[in-house]
Formats: C-alpha cells, structure tokens, sequence
C-alpha cells in the first residue's frame, strides 16, 4: 500500500512541475487541485470492500448506505455524460464521477450557496 502511495506521490509531483511550467509559459495562474488524490481518498475511505470508516459514518455522512449511493452513482453515470470521468485538454483526469456525485447529493441535500462560502 506505501509502494502505491508513494508511485502516486511522485506522479503528482511530475505533473505538478509539469503544469507549472505551461502556466509559466503561457501566463496563467494554476492552481493544482489534486483530484485523483482525493478520489483515492473518498474511495478507500467509504466505498472499497473493507472502508476505513465504519458505514456507520458513511450512513451519516451520505444519509445513506453504501449500496443506494452506488446504484445511484451507476444510474447516473449511465444516463447523463457529464458523470462520467474525462481527461482535460492537457491529457490529465478530471473528477471521477463518486466525486461529481458526492457534490450533486451535497448541493441538493444543503442547497447550492453553501458551496460558494
């Protein structure tokens, strides 16, 4: 698990420098939002066979369980594209659709201004 850990890390890394240096080139500001990082966190955290939560928190972190969040991630994935997980124009991923989702059923659940705060 460390191994994998680290090989991630130095992926990030790499790609980090790499960014920075077409946003020095072409002028822009970046910001480096770890996304695959935060994937791996809410995946192993809540959704893999053995979470490191208890569904217990999961229940009351999503007001549901585990098998509802997944039929609803499936469903929706399915029927619209924009859930579905895609690579920018740089080549690098975007949100994955757990996290796309776990955003929608936030904005629902506490409306969308909170978010802006």
């Amino acid at each position: 698990m460390a191994n994998c850990d680290d090989n991630v890390k130095a992926e990030c890394v790499g790609l980090y420098r790499e960014l920075l240096d077409l946003a020095q080139l072409f002028g822009r500001a970046f910001i480096w939002r770890n996304r695959v990082h935060g994937h791996h966190k809410l995946f192993h955290g809540y959704l893999r066979e053995n979470p490191v939560y208890f569904p217990t928190l999961f229940r009351r972190r999503f007001r549901m369980n585990r098998s509802l969040f997944l039929r609803i991630q499936s469903t929706i994935k399915a029927h619209d594209p924009y859930f579905v997980q895609k690579r920018d124009v740089a080549g690098h991923l975007g949100l994955s659709s757990l996290q796309k989702i776990t955003v929608a059923l936030h904005m629902f659940a506490y409306g969308v201004t909170r978010l802006c705060r």
